[in-house]
């Protein structure tokens, strides 16, 4: 596959992002060998001949700001077109080693400070292009300025040349984020924790005091699910409950949500019953509320607690009840995105168990509805990441649906379009774990299907050892996820099999 034919996608929509653009423009470019950008370069300069076009290399020089730098080195635009401006190499200016360990450079800091004056004072249409390790940089510590970009592409090689970098950049390990994250995390429930006790132990309260206690409740909630310590944050979430419930601290909503967080947090914990409990608690309280998102989420929890007790009758009559409630608000309001799109999970639970009871031709129906809905979200919402793997999800269902249907020319073209969302998704997000278990999930729906079906054992080899090579990562790197170990001895047991 030639370059073009590769990337033609992500070319032609930076092309258009760039189009027309009367005011200052930018996005990134993210790109794996020094062969991908000269021909990613070579076709964006083609198709604007009429603008200027600047190239700045930053490798080794030091740079404070990059706000400076654009003051320093862009001549002063006469033309009616902005000048497009090809900014290369600025990876090793993100970075700095402090104490061992890779952190981010001052220069990271002052880009993010930096967001609003860079798009009123620069005027030209600028393409960044990082690396990976690059971006990610930017896309965590410089949150304010990536806002304001106006997308981000990834580029990769036709594979026909080296693939070299002429980038040196600090490798960090994803162990160094992981327990950075984590040492973070302790510090701030530790913080919490002692100033919540301070409150407990109190012997009277003023109302301000109990809605301050609450809300630090609420936030050391957060910080024990990040924790994974689930046993703690239930306790605490019962604790917010029943101070909220005995001084009359929360709203509705938040009551309602309080509810629904602690039956999410009793699911977590395995508590099936004690879950259903709390989403039949929240879902009368949201009835007489009259609030119909919640009332729609109570239906879903329901629906979802019943499956997995294996109450598939149950959660079918709680999964129609969704969908009926969906549809009203649609009708109701046709252009409300969310609710929209609230409306296409309904149609893929009612599928799911569909297939589950084995009702295969009423599960492609619901199927095919929830394709339909998500594919129109993704292409009036191309940048939505959740639309697209929205999409991805209902590709997975088609292809699974078809494949037990014996269509397996549908399923195949099926499991192949679910293949390559959830790749431009993982390397567009590669820190993103639900990105990456849904590549190897693909990868692994490509392999036994190619084996079981078309009997092409080499095909079934190459995409159960990509799926097998993506599982083991997640294994290591999130050893509390058993369902990773799960799906991981799944493909090693159908290698060994080939």
């Amino acid at each position: 596959m030639s370059f073009y034919e590769k990337n033609k996608e992500n070319l032609e929509t930076l092309v258009f992002s760039l189009t027309n653009r009367e005011k200052t423009t930018i996005v990134i470019a993210i790109y794996d060998c020094d062969d991908t950008y000269e021909k990613a370069v070579a076709f964006i300069s083609q198709q604007f001949t009429e603008h200027k076009t600047y190239f700045f290399d930053l490798f080794g020089q030091k740079i404070n700001s990059l706000l400076a730098f654009f003051r320093e080195n862009l001549p002063k635009n006469g033309d009616k077109d902005l000048p497009i401006v090809h900014i290369k190499r600025m990876d090793p200016l993100l970075f700095v080693s402090e104490n061992h360990k890779v952190v981010s450079s001052p220069l990271v800091a002052q880009i993010n400070m930096e967001r609003e004056l860079l798009f009123h004072e620069v005027e030209a249409l600028a393409v960044v292009w990082l690396t990976r390790a690059g971006y990610n940089r930017l896309r965590m510590d410089a949150p304010d300025f990536m806002d304001w970009v106006v997308s981000s592409f990834t580029f990769e090689s036709d594979g026909l040349v080296d693939q070299k970098l002429s980038v040196d950049i600090p490798k960090e390990t994803i162990e160094d984020r992981s327990n950075a994250a984590i040492l973070q995390l302790k510090e701030k429930a530790e913080k919490l924790q002692y100033r919540t006790v301070k409150f407990a132990q109190a012997t009277k309260l003023s109302t301000k005091d109990k809605k301050e206690f609450f809300n630090l409740l609420l936030a050391l909630i957060a910080a024990y699910i990040g924790l994974h310590d689930l046993d703690k944050a239930q306790s605490t979430l019962e604790q917010a409950y029943t101070l909220a419930k005995d001084n009359n601290l929360a709203n509705g909503y938040e009551f309602g949500q309080l509810l629904l967080d602690r039956g999410d947090n009793e699911t977590q914990l395995g508590n099936l019953a004690a879950a259903l409990l709390l989403f039949e608690e929240a879902l009368a309280f949201s009835k007489q509320l009259g609030n119909y998102h919640n009332i729609g989420v109570c239906l879903e929890r329901l629906g979802n607690t019943h499956r997995s007790l294996g109450n598939l009758d149950k959660a079918l009559g709680f999964y129609e009840g969704y969908n009926k409630l969906e549809k009203e608000l649609y009708f109701a309001y046709p252009t409300n995105v969310d609710i929209k799109n609230g409306l296409a999970i309904s149609y893929e639970k009612l599928g799911s168990t569909q297939a589950s009871l084995g009702n295969l031709d009423k599960a492609l129906g619901f199927y095919e509805e929830y394709n339909k809905l998500e594919n129109e979200l993704y292409v009036a919402y191309p940048m939505n990441v959740s639309f697209k793997n929205g999409l991805a999800i209902s590709y997975q269902n088609l292809g699974a649906t078809h494949s037990s249907l014996d269509n397996l020319d549908k399923a195949l073209v099926f499991f192949e379009e679910y293949n390559k969302l959830e790749k431009e998704l993982y390397f567009a997000y590669p820190t993103n774990v639900s990105f990456k278990n849904n590549l190897a999930s693909s990868y692994a729906h490509l392999g036994i299907f190619s084996k079981n079906n078309f009997k092409d054992t080499t095909k079934a080899r190459t995409y159960l050892q990509q799926a097998e090579a993506l599982w083991q990562e997640l294994v290591r790197d999130t050893p509390q996820n058993v369902n990773y170990q799960a799906f991981l001895g799944v493909v090693q047991k159908e290698l060994e099999d080939l």
